[in-house]
């Protein structure tokens, strides 16, 4: 996944990096942070974690409906191109300067080889911390691509058998007002659509076998859908969801909800200093197809 150079100029130019470059040249002190410069980040501004716990953390992230057998890990390559790369360096010896690390401070330490692998260090510091950072403004943009929203206190939720309980009420309570579930609209729309639809069958709605018919109406239910129709009459869904909220809370449980965030994600993520796709790669083919339409915006 490409994130083009504005994304980095505005979510990572004004944040702080968290080591000051000068306190790597006092004495090697900040030596295990460096070390651990290569390994697995987080939400966690200064934790790094092992390949072994990253594993551990990912294998017991499931639910209780989760399906054993079932795989629910997604893998997200993050590579900035050239011009992304030069960007984050001259925003790391900004950074170098404000430390006093000036262009005149580099040609002296770089006198001797102990100066010169310092100020490598430094450069390579500052470069992985800016990537987490641009990592992590990734992950934000992620999270948000759900549109999801989740549970404020899963801990609070009802039990099955309260559940059962509210849910009866509330359809009573509703059909008593004569709120129809179904959208009236798409109710109004669906065979007409639905004759629309059959036209690319050439057969008659009888003639169709069962898997033609799923398909049907699942395409007149899309179509519906695309132009904003649904089949769940948002008016019905709103008061079910407000009412829902309103009856937790009389026996002091909770269904309000809240947008999803990366903070909600179990993710880790690692910097690579080497390149571990090759051009050809099909992916990488279809990001520069992406990248030529971002330059068009």
């Amino acid at each position: 996944m490409n994130i083009n150079e504005t994304f980095v100029e505005n979510e990572v130019e004004n944040r702080d990096v968290n080591v000051s470059p000068s306190s790597l040249l006092n004495d090697g002190q900040d030596h295990d942070f460096i070390k651990d410069q290569n390994s697995f980040f987080s939400n966690d501004s200064n934790k790094f974690y092992k390949a072994s716990e990253v594993s551990d953390m990912i294998d017991n992230n499931i639910s209780d409906r989760h399906n054993s057998k079932s795989s629910a890990f997604f893998m997200l390559n993050i590579s900035p191109p050239k011009q992304e790369i030069d960007h984050l360096k001259i925003l790391a010896e900004s950074k170098m300067a404000e430390e006093g690390i000036d262009q005149k401070f580099i040609l002296e330490a770089e006198k001797t080889d102990e100066g010169k692998e310092q100020i490598s260090q430094i450069k390579n510091d500052l470069m992985h911390q800016l990537l987490r950072d641009y990592s992590k403004e990734v992950m934000k943009e992620y999270a948000d691509s759900f549109g999801r929203e989740i549970y404020t206190n899963p801990d609070k939720l009802p039990t099955q058998t309260e559940e059962k309980k509210i849910y009866m009420e509330i359809n009573t309570e509703l059909e008593s007002r004569d709120l129809s579930k179904i959208n009236p609209e798409f109710t109004a729309r669906y065979e007409s659509e639905k004759s629309r639809q059959l036209v690319k069958y050439n057969k008659s709605k009888n003639s169709l076998s069962k898997s033609e018919l799923n398909t049907l109406n699942s395409d007149v239910k899309k179509a519906l859908e695309k132009e904003g129709i649904s089949k769940i009459n948002p008016e019905y869904q709103n008061e079910f969801s407000r009412l829902k909220i309103k009856k937790a809370k009389l026996i002091n449980k909770d269904y309000s909800t809240r947008k999803l965030t990366e903070k909600d994600l179990v993710w880790f993520a690692k910097v690579e200093e080497q390149r571990t796709y090759k051009a050809t790669d099909r992916w990488v083919q279809e990001n520069k197809k992406i990248l030529s339409q971002i330059k068009e915006i």
